[in-house]
């Protein structure tokens, strides 16, 4: 079975078309864009003089248990605006915190900047989600709580609202600050569990992360992760291009060239190591690419992902993961 979803791809003669991730949605406190309680902070820049910083506390319990990849942030307005800004950034850290502080480095103890600190135009749309794509994503772990941080400077545009939390009894807490000096400050005013934003996360659960050194005579460690299909058999492919193979209504960002072909059968074991195996019980596993030490390399650049399978899903593939791209270094 372990090579079934490639021969149904090939069988079926799957068109290419747009590129597209498998993703789930995870929201905090609910999933309803038209309700709650409507609040300006922080995206109205008529307060401030367009200068603030806002924290999110929210405990691990909204995750339940799971580590995915967060692609993208998204906000629920009560009314439509325009937002710019000159700079503007996201930030999101762990924390092990039972409850936030006024410091907002405490708050947010290892910090990625998921958008680096730029310029921002922002057209907003009225009780509907509207997205901000993560230039970085944000590897979530599973367990520990999460501090979300926007932040920005020199921000015009007009009058924004939107939809919050409605009571003090959901475990979220908003630490803000607002005026001249305010995204590089300090601290905020008091933990306030009433007024926090509805947040909705784009995450992908099933997601392939890959480190170690690129260069000729190097390895690449290929870390798989897909935690609600422990046990399950999985396949990894690695093709020169991104495709996308459909399979239904899903995709698979590799292209169905001969590289991809090579690893789907392994047919050279000792540079793809592990490329077929089954996920262990926390739904984790391990492949490598040791790359040869030909200078010829230099430049190539490889796409990795992999699918877990199982009988009777559709096209026998339960998940699908992203893609995992680097180039090969002298």
């Amino acid at each position: 079975m372990k090579h079934t979803w490639l021969l149904l791809a090939a069988a079926a003669g799957l068109a290419l078309l747009a590129l597209a991730c498998p993703a789930d949605e995870i929201y905090v406190p609910d999933n309803k864009p038209t309700s709650g309680g409507c609040n300006n902070y922080p995206f109205n820049p008529t307060i401030g003089g367009g200068d603030w910083r806002y924290q999110i506390y929210m405990p691990a319990s909204y995750f339940n248990g799971k580590a995915f990849l967060i692609t993208q942030v998204a906000f629920a307005p009560c009314t439509a605006s325009l937002l710019t800004a000159t700079t503007f950034e996201m930030r999101i850290s762990h924390n092990n915190l039972s409850k936030p502080v006024t410091t907002y480095a405490t708050n947010l103890p290892n910090p990625v900047s998921v958008i680096p600190a730029g310029p921002i135009t922002w057209n907003r749309t009225a009780n509907q989600w509207n997205p901000l794509k993560l230039t970085v994503p944000f590897l979530y772990n599973g367990k520990d709580n999460l501090t979300l941080e926007v932040r920005y400077k020199g921000g015009s545009g007009t009058r924004g609202t939107d939809h919050q939390n409605a009571n003090a009894s959901q475990g979220l807490f908003r630490i803000y600050r607002s005026g001249a000096g305010s995204y590089s400050g300090t601290t905020g005013r008091g933990t306030d569990p009433v007024g926090v934003l509805k947040v909705r996360f784009t995450v992908l659960v099933t997601q392939i992360q890959g480190s170690g050194n690129p260069k000729i005579g190097g390895t690449i460690n290929l870390d798989l992760q897909s935690p609600a299909d422990g046990g399950l058999p999985y396949q990894v492919g690695t093709s020169l291009g991104t495709g996308p193979i459909t399979f239904g209504t899903r995709t698979l960002n590799l292209s169905l060239d001969d590289l991809l072909v090579v690893t789907v059968k392994n047919l050279l074991p000792m540079i793809f190591k592990n490329y077929t195996g089954f996920l262990d019980a926390g739904g984790k596993a391990r492949a490598d690419i040791v790359i040869p030490n030909f200078p010829a390399l230099v430049g190539v650049r490889l796409h990795s992902a992999f699918v877990t399978l199982k009988q009777g899903e559709p096209f026998n593939i339960k998940s699908i993961s992203n893609t995992f791209t680097f180039s090969i270094m002298q």
